[in-house]
């Protein structure tokens, strides 16, 4: 019988490729699992939640290694308000030599100050992005995104509207982008072409005008609000009126309520506005605290389980095209819990079914623009 020892570099990348825990210990076994466990391991980096011990020792294996370096396809860090020169050095070698980088995300840690990190000189090299996802870096975009013609995915949720270039950036092979409504905006007025297919939008909790979002009507399939503060805004009809008048033939609507609320009201009227839409497929509300639904005889309140699963089937009942919506609420501190989601899918035959959820978290927005 063969020993781990014996086992040829196939069976050990099917081993390697099963584990979902660690794959440190195999580097130890043998050459060849050390070889297919490294294969994996620097393909996907993920240092979120890790020490700069941590960050620095992988930057120490990819500058010290040139067969580790040309695996790294994807990266996500998260780092501290500043970094200390040796720290920024050391990040800097390791972004020169991954040169196969294709995703990079760069997140600030909980309880800081997003974009307040000015040291994004680390960001040199050859890599050519198709993905990049920023909260950290307060940087000169115009000068990095110069040198990243190939950007299919952009997520800047805290980037600032004042910066003059967004509209002078060639992003020709943008197809999703993740912004405040304001940079959305700034990046519509571009001379070159944007496909985008998918948009999330920051906005405040005032109706957004999407008028100079036009340009994007003819190919977006995805469109999603993140409401953003704590002062009183517009129904969620107003919302919905908004992107109906810009967005007609989208194939995915989200809104999502950032801040918990005590109470809030949806107007009958929105499921009249959701026949409107001529290829709607898919709904997201992340909605408010003890969501009350106002229809013809009254008030209707959307705060447990059951009365979700009623407002959703009705929804699918009353726009054809529809085959699922997700309706969520969230529950203040002194409720004991989060909040509660349900799905209710229309079936192939004609059927409605009902999934729940304790939660429906901000990042399954995100995932509907970028998975």
């Amino acid at each position: 019988m063969a020993s781990l020892l014996s086992l040829p570099p196939e069976i050990c990348s099917i081993i390697c490729d099963h584990v979902d825990t660690s794959l440190a210990p195999l580097c130890r076994i043998s050459r060849p699992f050390r070889d297919q466990a490294q294969r994996k391991m620097y393909r996907k980096v993920d240092l979120q939640d890790s020490s700069m011990r941590l960050v620095k020792s992988w930057c120490l294996a990819v500058t010290r290694n040139p067969h580790l370096e040309n695996r790294v396809w994807a990266l996500m860090l998260q780092l501290p308000d500043f970094l200390e020169p040796k720290e920024a050095e050391f990040l800097s070698r390791a972004f020169a030599v991954c040169v196969n980088l294709k995703r990079l995300a760069v997140h600030h840690r909980p309880g800081s100050k997003p974009e307040s990190n000015s040291q994004s000189w680390v960001l040199k090299g050859s890599f050519e992005l198709e993905r990049f996802f920023n909260t950290y870096f307060s940087m000169p975009y115009g000068a990095f995104f110069g040198r990243q013609p190939h950007i299919r995915v952009l997520s800047l949720p805290f980037a600032s509207s004042y910066a003059p270039f967004y509209n002078k950036l060639e992003f020709t092979n943008l197809l999703a982008i993740d912004a405040p409504l304001d940079v959305v905006r700034r990046l519509s007025e571009a001379k070159a072409a944007l496909p985008l297919e998918r948009i999330q939008i920051r906005h405040d909790r005032s109706a957004p005008d999407l008028s100079s979002l036009s340009r994007f009507a003819p190919t977006l399939k995805v469109f999603t609000v993140v409401r953003e503060g704590k002062r009183f805004g517009a129904e969620t009809l107003a919302v919905v009126d908004e992107i109906l008048k810009v967005f007609p033939r989208l194939h995915h609507l989200g809104i999502c309520e950032k801040e918990r609320w005590e109470s809030a009201a949806i107007a009958d009227l929105v499921l009249q506005r959701l026949q409107q839409f001529t290829s709607l497929t898919t709904i997201t509300l992340r909605l408010c605290r003890w969501v009350s639904f106002l229809h013809p005889t009254g008030f209707r309140t959307l705060n447990n389980g059951t009365q979700l699963r009623e407002f959703g089937t009705r929804i699918l009942a009353t726009c054809a095209t529809l085959r699922s919506a997700t309706i969520a609420v969230q529950f203040a501190e002194s409720d004991g819990q989060e909040g509660i989601a349900c799905t209710v899918t229309k079936e192939s035959d004609g059927s409605v079914s009902a999934t729940f959820e304790d939660e429906l978290e901000e990042d399954s927005f995100y995932a509907m623009i970028f998975d």
